[in-house]
């Protein structure tokens, strides 16, 4: 039955974004405009920069674009979860999920997760692009262990969701500040930049303090040597606590919040 609603869910979103199969071709346009900018923009700053990521086996295009692409699901299912849950609160659809008979984190989940159809086309278009034109070179296997290790850090990234919806349920508030809260942990994650530009004692504790950190860069060092890599077991351990440290936290925090919601009446979210 969850399934069967996700899936129809996925279906549904799908064919409102890709309604008609030129709207495809829109995707692949867009997507090869973006590459050709970070493209042209690591040849600007070569080789000075692609020297100092050599130890990422790669340059600062591949270095972008693999950082992207990382933690693109898991940020997507972070942002969207909230966003989503607005616009089911505005719609008057929310109170059908409060009714149905899954629990209203598993609710809130599927509408996050309805989203995750149209991010992997645009997901796979951009790999697909980047091999082509763009001379982007991955070891299908190591690729196919970064997938593993993104499915693996869902759990953590729901858990961050169920906490933005639960800021959005006490204070009608908290999709801006759950997408600033993204971007900001991205950057200092090193999405676009190595770690190692910061201080010695932020690279440390980051690590430890962000799950954004740890799984860029065991995904990033796995991606570059395989099942070889050093932190491969001690960055799944530290994303396993992550995981069900973060998803307990917002699980408890939506229901709680969701109680007090209902005592207090539910907050209508403000657009902005």
């Amino acid at each position: 039955m969850i399934f069967t609603t996700l899936f129809q869910l996925i279906k549904l979103d799908y064919k409102n974004t890709y309604y008609h199969p030129i709207s495809l071709v829109g995707v692949v346009l867009s997507t090869f405009l973006g590459l050709s900018i970070y493209w042209y923009t690591s040849l600007a700053f070569a080789p000075a920069l692609n020297k100092d990521l050599s130890f990422y086996g790669s340059n600062l295009f591949s270095y972008i674009l693999i950082g992207e692409l990382t933690i693109l699901i898991p940020t997507h299912l972070f942002t969207q979860m909230c966003t989503k849950m607005k616009l089911s609160i505005q719609n008057g659809t929310f109170e059908s999920f409060v009714l149905s008979p899954q629990t209203l984190p598993t609710s809130i989940l599927m509408l996050g997760s309805s989203g995750l159809g149209k991010e992997y086309v645009r997901y796979f278009f951009t790999l697909i692009l980047a091999t082509l034109f763009f001379s982007l070179k991955l070891n299908s296997i190591h690729f196919i262990m970064v997938l593993g290790i993104q499915l693996l850090v869902l759990p953590a990234f729901a858990g961050l969701g169920f906490a933005a919806c639960s800021l959005l349920l006490l204070t009608g508030r908290g999709e801006s500040i759950t997408s600033y809260i993204s971007m900001i942990l991205c950057i200092f994650a090193g999405v676009y930049f190595p770690m190692e530009v910061f201080p010695t004692f932020i690279q440390k504790w980051s690590y430890y303090l962000s799950p954004f950190n740890i799984f860029l860069k065991v995904s990033r060092d796995v991606l570059y040597q395989g099942a070889s890599s050093p932190i491969l077991k001690s960055g799944i351990g530290i994303l396993l606590f992550w995981d069900v440290i973060l998803l307990s936290f917002g699980y408890i925090l939506l229901k709680k919040s969701f109680q007090l919601a209902q005592i207090k009446g539910l907050n209508r979210p403000i657009t902005a």
